[in-house]
């Protein structure tokens, strides 16, 4: 409950797109085999996970290459890239976990538990892989510019594929417990496109993924200092509009939610919250300012047992959850997605509970943007 706390306060550039925390400061923040965000206990989680390695490996004749994952978590997404094809790789992630080998599938696959940059000594790559990393560096141009330089072998086939939150949905769905201290950059396809451009990539592949949460963005080196964006971005004013309706409704919102907790606790309710990654600790230190929930669910076992930063509340796992005396009336799922998922994990173990979204409802009486 005493963890480190900062600002946010987000600020659009309207000639790039690009938001950006400037009150940020990366002193606050430490990664190490510590921080976890692993979301692979679900099943719908991994199954995206799946069906995107095969999509890269189709799309960039990934077989008998060179592959180096930047920010590899527990190393899942390059193994499996690897696994089948007769790719090597080589994963860098500070928070790679320490029970984990460092060398696996025979010697083909390394890990490394460091940031990846320059000093790096490693063999250049014929693609280079990061995902949900970039939104957690201050200054990204630099970085992409280390791999440009330093990562990538020369020829018309190097790539770089990149999957970051995708903002645009966030503005758009009012997802205000999607906005978190450690992102300090909010990329759209749009801003994504142009820095990338601006770093000497061509831009050949954009798309929205896994219900409009994230984006998916292929690159190639370019022949030229500026890159061409040959893949399709949203209008700068149309995101200019979701910037100003998201500010001017923000506290209307926030306000609804914790109203509604109050309600819920004034009538006896027992609210158990599923969820105790980014979106559920946000929500928690924003809106439960009177702690009425107590019980907090997730099906990563690694957080079981642990508790939630600012609010204090241990994370247990879905076995928890017994019927009878003590059962929530409520369970709130803090990303939508996971609805039918866990109301079938609920009523699979008897219990009855009212399963609700944290965008389930829009609050009436909001103040629209002009």
């Amino acid at each position: 409950m005493a963890c480190p706390r900062g600002d946010i306060r987000l600020a659009l550039c309207g000639t790039c797109g690009l938001i950006e925390n400037h009150a940020f400061r990366p002193e606050l923040v430490h990664y190490s085999d510590a921080y976890e965000n692993s979301l692979e206990g679900s099943a719908l989680f991994k199954e995206y996970q799946e069906a995107l390695a095969q999509d890269v490996i189709e799309r960039h004749g990934l077989r008998h290459k060179r592959v180096m994952e930047v920010g590899c978590g527990n190393g899942s997404f390059l193994l499996r890239l690897c696994e089948e094809t007769g790719n090597t790789g080589l994963g860098f992630d500070p928070s790679y976990p320490s029970e984990l080998p460092s060398t696996r599938l025979d010697g083909s696959v390394q890990f490394h538990r460091a940031y990846f940059g320059p000093g790096q000594e490693h063999p250049r790559v014929d693609i280079v892989v990061s995902r949900q990393v970039l939104e957690h560096i201050p200054e990204p141009r630099p970085f992409l510019s280390d791999v440009l330089k330093a990562g990538l072998a020369p020829g018309a086939h190097s790539a770089v594929v990149l999957e970051v939150p995708n903002t645009e949905a966030t503005l758009r769905n009012l997802a205000l417990w999607e906005v978190t201290y450690e992102h300090c950059t909010y990329f759209t396809r749009g801003s994504l496109a142009r820095l990338l451009a601006s770093c000497g990539f061509d831009v050949i592949h954009s798309e929205q993924t896994y219900a409009d949460q994230f984006i998916t963005l292929d690159a190639r080196p370019s022949a030229a200092s500026t890159g061409e964006i040959r893949a399709e971005i949203e209008d700068l004013e149309s995101l200019k509009e979701l910037a100003r309706s998201f500010a001017a409704n923000y506290a209307d919102h926030l306000l609804y939610w914790t109203q509604r907790l109050q309600s819920w606790a004034t009538e006896g309710q027992r609210v158990a919250l599923w969820g105790s990654g980014t979106r559920g600790i946000s929500f928690l230190n924003l809106a439960d300012t009177d702690r009425s929930i107590s019980t907090v669910i997730d099906v990563n076992p690694r957080k079981h047992g642990k508790h939630l930063p600012g609010t204090g509340q241990m994370i247990v796992g879905p076995d928890s959850l017994k019927p009878g005396e003590g059962e929530p009336d409520v369970v709130l799922v803090v990303n939508p997605i996971y609805r039918e998922e866990i109301t079938r994990d609920l009523r699979e173990r008897g219990l009855s509970a009212s399963v609700q979204t944290l965008e389930a409802d829009t609050p009436t009486g909001t103040t629209q943007a002009r």
